[in-house]
């Protein structure tokens, strides 16, 4: 390694590890960085300044920082969107209601404003047709696209017609993202995983529904699942299906393993990502740094047939970042056979249920290296799989969701005559289970087209 990256990197991650002891770890910086960055956000909503009040006090929110902050703030927003003239309430209700307008274009939009057709049916996608009196269902992917569908479509005219679901990419429902979609006179229904997402859906009183689904519980157990009967050596310990990010963290994970080779064990580590922040040699520049670049090998942009190969490689698999949203590697790997470890406090700290003694463990900094020397050692005793076909499928998934639309349908005097179709969510986009669909919606596809906005 040069000079340069190695100094660069050296920074670089003693940087990372600085923010999440400060952020995450040292409780009072994190009082006083909550509680400043709430005053500011209050603060720039009464002067007026009402997208940098909203994005201030979002990030507090989403932050978690204590307990008392995040009741005050959702209190702020439950008065905001049941029409408070207070002048603080009023400015974050305009903020959320004018927020479509303000989202800049930049590369991962730029294809929409040009076409918005080309968020069909990867980011938006129809699960039902409507009918007579009968709302058809349509579902939309990340958080970045809700602004762009209420931008760049008729919004009010596609709610009439059609029950909205939302699959947000993070963790946190105090998301601009999300709560424009507030403005719209009808029932919107929001995967929320996190119990502290849900409660907060249900305290601001508003038209946002939370629906225990999210994006990690629509993967496709036919593409995700054993390869015994290939007699595929397990040559890898550990794999590790994570973008080239910093807040996926690899350079605690390659800590973990010096320490483990520290202790005698010395497991080889398979990386499967795609570049975001960082590069494909910044991941390798961290294990150079920690002296363990020998036990890895990386592989970049695979398509999902050769990821879950490599699972079927793999006694283990590793996610160890502190928050993000609901990360379908998790359940590829268990719908692959391979158990899976979590970090302890992972997100809002939640023990998710898919998370057990039959499918893996939750481990904290201090232990994760004795932990995943236990789990390689003992890989065989999981059983993770029977929990994902049990409750992590595409099929169980739209039964729950078509449950709780059902419900709110009828409670609102409508019919339901016709059930959901079946979508999975992939990196790439969204997509049906059975390719079919495609043509059986085309009709409210070319519906959707007529209300692009000019």
């Amino acid at each position: 390694m040069v000079l340069k990256r190695k100094l660069k990197t050296t920074i670089d991650v003693m940087f990372q590890r600085f923010h999440d002891w400060l952020f995450s770890d040292f409780v009072p910086a994190r009082l006083l960085i909550g509680g400043a960055a709430a005053t500011i956000g209050v603060i720039f909503l009464a002067i007026g300044r009402r997208q940098a009040g909203l994005d201030a006090v979002a990030r507090v929110h989403r932050s978690d920082y204590f307990p008392a902050l995040n009741s005050v703030l959702t209190s702020l927003m439950a008065q905001a969107l049941a029409g408070s003239q207070g002048r603080v309430a009023s400015q974050l209700r305009l903020a959320v209601h004018e927020y479509p307008d303000t989202i800049p274009t930049n590369d991962l939009n730029r294809k929409f404003f040009a076409n918005p057709k080309k968020l069909f049916p990867a980011n938006i996608i129809v699960l039902k047709s409507p009918g007579p009196n009968e709302r058809g269902v349509i579902y939309l992917y990340y958080s970045y696209v809700y602004p762009l569908f209420m931008r760049l479509f008729d919004a009010k005219a596609v709610s009439s017609r059609y029950h909205l679901v939302l699959e947000p990419s993070w963790s946190g429902h105090f998301d601009p993202n999300i709560l424009t979609t507030t403005q719209l006179n009808a029932p919107i229904f929001v995967g929320s995983i996190e119990p502290r997402d849900a409660a907060f859906l249900k305290a601001v009183h508003s038209n946002l529904i939370p629906v225990s689904v999210g994006g990690n519980t629509w993967v496709d157990a036919n593409v995700f699942r054993p390869l015994s009967n290939l007699g595929i050596e397990k040559d890898f310990d550990l794999i590790s299906i994570a973008a080239w990010a910093r807040y996926k963290r690899h350079w605690a994970l390659f800590r973990a393993v010096a320490r483990m080779r520290a202790m005698g064990s010395t497991p080889r580590l398979a990386l499967v990502g795609y570049p975001l922040d960082l590069t494909k040699m910044d991941i390798l520049a961290q294990a150079q740094i920690f002296k363990i670049d020998d036990l890895i090998e990386i592989f970049e942009q695979l398509p999902p047939r050769k990821v879950n190969e490599l699972l079927n490689r793999s006694k283990v698999h590793v996610l160890w970042s502190c928050r993000e949203g609901t990360p379908r590697a998790t359940i590829e790997a268990m719908a692959a056979g391979v158990p899976s470890i979590v970090r302890e406090g992972f997100n809002y700290g939640h023990h998710y249920p898919y998370i057990n003694d039959d499918t893996g463990r939750f481990a904290t900094e201090q232990d994760l290296p004795k932990v995943l020397i236990d789990m390689i050692d003992n890989y065989r005793l999981y059983s993770p799989r029977d929990y994902v076909i049990s409750f992590m499928t595409p099929e169980a998934s739209t039964q729950r969701l078509n449950q709780e639309i059902c419900r709110v349908a009828l409670s609102l005097g409508e019919v339901w005559t016709r059930d959901l179709a079946i979508k999975v969510s992939t990196l790439g986009g969204l997509m049906y289970l059975d390719p079919s669909d495609n043509q059986r919606f085309a009709d409210d596809y070319r519906f959707l087209e007529t209300v692009i906005r000019s």
